[in-house]
């Protein structure tokens, strides 16, 4: 019987594939935009709309990837402790290009950021860049 657990039904990360995503955006919408758009990518998504349950979700579930919207109140923080529980690639979105968050985002432990709106192929790309790095250096720590 199959699960409903992403963790245990998600596609295997393998070079094209982006394996677990959590996608964190207070906006549904943009959310389900984002999960469409990583569809492509084999991707075993869950989606959290507040900064709790991406917390939650981050401490329980072996991630490979976090999109997190830079919208959230403290978007800077959330990056910060999504980091301390998960080794996942960590990508931000910012809909406006503000070089301060923006790079404190990337100091908290971002490892890459995109502008909204997001096209569809370079969120693509980069998701599969920051996952393929993320998947050596794991290799690297066995």
């Amino acid at each position: 019987m199959a699960s409903n657990d992403p963790a245990e039904n998600s596609a295997d990360s393998d070079e094209w594939g982006v394996g677990r995503v959590l996608i964190v955006d207070a906006n549904v919408h943009h959310a389900e935009l984002l999960r469409s758009i990583l569809a492509s990518l084999s991707a075993a998504v869950v989606m959290a709309v507040t900064s709790d349950d991406a917390l939650r979700v981050a401490a329980e579930t072996r991630l490979d990837l976090a999109i997190i919207d830079m919208g959230f109140a403290d978007a800077i923080g959330l990056v910060f402790e999504v980091k301390a529980l998960t080794d996942a690639a960590i990508i931000v979105v910012s809909g406006q290009r503000p070089e301060v968050p923006v790079a404190d985002a990337l100091d908290a432990g971002a490892d890459d950021y995109v502008v909204a709106p997001v096209l569809p192929a370079e969120l693509r790309a980069r998701a599969r860049a920051v996952t393929r790095r993320r998947r050596h250096q794991r290799e690297q720590w066995i």
